[in-house]
C-alpha cells in the first residue's frame, strides 16, 4: 500500500511537471505571436492551402479583428484556388480563378466582422478576371481570358454593355487585359499580351495601355512603350502593380517573363505623368540590371508591388537563380525600391516566398508584407522609418490579398 502511494505521488508530481511544461511551451508559443492591441480592426483576407502541385487547392476569404497573432481559418468562406477578390466600399466581389468549374460573380456585403453574400451574376466560361469601379455607381469586369471588358451597373448588379478588345491583340485574338486605374475620368488598361504558357511574345517584347474614356466607355487609344522592352505590364492579381504618387504620375510595374526567361529578364516600371496620356520614356526603369543590397542578385521579375511614399516602393522581387517550379519555388524577395535612387533593397529578416503568398498592405504608416517561407509562414510588419521588421501573424497557409476597412 505504501508502495502504491508512493508511485501515486511521483506520477501526479510528473503529470503536474508536464502540465507546468505544456503551459510554459503554450506560453512561449503565445508570446512568440502575441495579438497586437495596435493592429486591431477590420480586415479582408484571402488564404490559399495549396496541394503539393502548387497548382490546385483552394482558397478561403474572411474578416478578421487583427492581423496579429495566429490565423483560425474555420470561419472562412471557400472559394476556386486563387480566385481574384475585389473591395468597393464595404462590398467583396468574388470571380472565377483561373481553374475554376463555377462561372458566377458572387456579391458580398460586410457587417462589422461579417460577410454576408447578397447578390450573384452569372458570368461565362473561362471568366476569371478583377471587377474596378470606374465611377459612382459603375464597374468594369476585365476578362483576361476573353480579351472583352463587361460594362456593370453596381446598384443593381447587371450588365449593361461591353467593350471588345480583341483589335488590340498581338498574335491572336486576346490581348490579356488586366487590371487598371482611373486617373480624371480616364481609365488606363495595360495589355499583357501573352503567348505560350502565358508568357510575352519574343517578338513583341512592349508594354501596350489602353485609354479608356468612362464616361462613354470608349476607346480612345492604345499607347505604347517601346523603347526600354520592358513587357507584360502588371498582373491581373494585384492592383497595386498600378499606383499614383504624390504628384499623380501613374506608375506601372512590369513583371517581364516572371524570372524564367534566362534570356530575357527585363522588368521595372514605366510612367505616364500627371497631365499626359503617354508614356514619359525618359522616366522608364528596367531594374534587371541592379544589384539587390544584402545580396548576390539583381531582380529578374515584380510579383507585387505597393507605393509606400517618396518614391518608394514595397516590392516582392523575384530571382532569376533561385527559380524552380513556377508554382512552387521560393524565389521571392521583400525589397523596398526607391524610384528617386534606383536603388532596390532587401528586407532580409523576411523570409524568401512562393508565389501564393503574394500580397502587401500599407497601413497607418506601416507596411504588410505576405510570405510563404521553408520555416515560417504569415504577415511581417515593415516600418519605413526605422526599418524594423517583425513576423506579427503566423499561420501554415498562404495570404494572396490583405484588405483594411476604415
Amino acid at each position: 500500500m505504501i508502495e502504491m502511494k508512493r508511485w501515486s505521488l511521483i506520477a501526479i508530481s510528473a503529470l503536474m511537471l508536464l502540465g507546468v511544461s505544456c503551459e510554459k511551451e503554450k506560453t512561449k508559443k503565445e508570446e512568440k505571436f502575441p495579438v497586437l492591441d495596435e493592429l486591431a480592426g477590420n480586415y479582408l483576407l484571402e488564404t490559399t492551402v495549396k496541394n503539393p502541385d502548387g497548382k490546385s487547392g483552394s482558397s478561403y476569404i474572411q474578416m478578421v479583428s487583427n492581423i496579429s497573432g495566429e490565423l483560425d481559418l474555420s470561419t472562412s468562406i471557400q472559394l476556386d484556388m486563387a480566385a481574384p477578390v475585389s473591395v468597393i466600399g464595404d462590398d467583396v466581389y468574388t470571380l472565377p480563378g483561373f481553374y475554376a468549374t463555377t462561372h458566377t460573380m458572387t456579391k458580398y456585403h460586410r457587417e462589422g466582422q461579417e460577410l454576408k453574400k447578397v447578390a450573384e451574376l452569372p458570368l461565362v466560361a473561362n471568366s476569371t478576371g478583377n471587377l474596378v469601379q470606374v465611377s459612382a455607381d459603375k464597374a468594369y469586369i476585365t476578362f483576361y481570358q476573353l480579351g472583352i471588358i463587361w460594362i456593370i451597373d453596381l446598384k443593381s448588379f447587371t450588365k449593361t454593355g461591353e467593350i471588345d478588345l480583341s483589335s488590340y491583340a498581338h498574335g491572336d485574338k486576346n490581348p490579356e487585359p488586366s487590371i487598371g486605374m482611373v486617373r480624371d475620368g480616364i481609365y488606363y488598361l495595360p495589355l499583357n499580351q501573352g503567348g505560350a504558357n502565358s508568357m510575352p511574345y519574343d517578338d513583341y517584347l512592349q508594354s501596350d495601355v489602353l485609354v479608356i474614356d468612362v464616361a462613354t466607355d470608349k476607346v480612345l487609344k492604345m499607347i505604347s512603350e517601346k523603347k526600354t522592352g520592358l513587357c507584360f505590364p502588371t498582373r491581373p492579381l494585384f492592383n497595386g502593380l498600378m499606383f499614383t504618387n504624390e504628384a499623380k504620375d501613374i506608375w506601372i510595374a512590369c513583371t517581364g517573363f516572371f524570372a524564367y526567361n534566362p534570356n530575357y529578364l527585363k522588368n521595372g516600371f514605366l510612367c505616364i505623368p500627371n497631365g499626359s496620356q503617354d508614356f514619359d520614356e525618359n522616366q522608364s526603369w528596367d531594374i534587371s540590371t541592379t544589384d539587390i543590397t544584402g545580396t548576390q542578385y539583381k531582380a529578374a521579375s515584380l510579383y507585387n508591388v505597393e507605393y509606400i511614399g517618396g518614391g518608394k516602393v514595397a516590392a516582392l522581387v523575384g530571382i532569376a537563380e533561385l527559380s524552380g517550379d513556377p508554382l512552387t519555388a521560393r524565389n521571392s524577395a521583400a525589397c523596398v525600391i526607391d524610384l528617386n535612387t534606383k536603388t532596390i533593397t532587401r528586407l532580409s529578416d523576411i523570409p524568401l516566398s512562393n508565389g501564393h503568398s503574394g500580397a502587401l498592405l500599407r497601413w497607418k504608416n506601416k507596411m504588410y508584407f505576405t510570405a510563404g517561407g521553408e520555416h515560417a509562414a504569415g504577415i511581417w510588419q515593415y516600418d519605413p522609418t526605422t526599418g524594423e521588421v517583425k513576423q506579427v501573424l503566423n499561420t501554415t497557409a498562404d495570404i494572396g490579398k490583405i484588405h483594411a476597412f476604415n
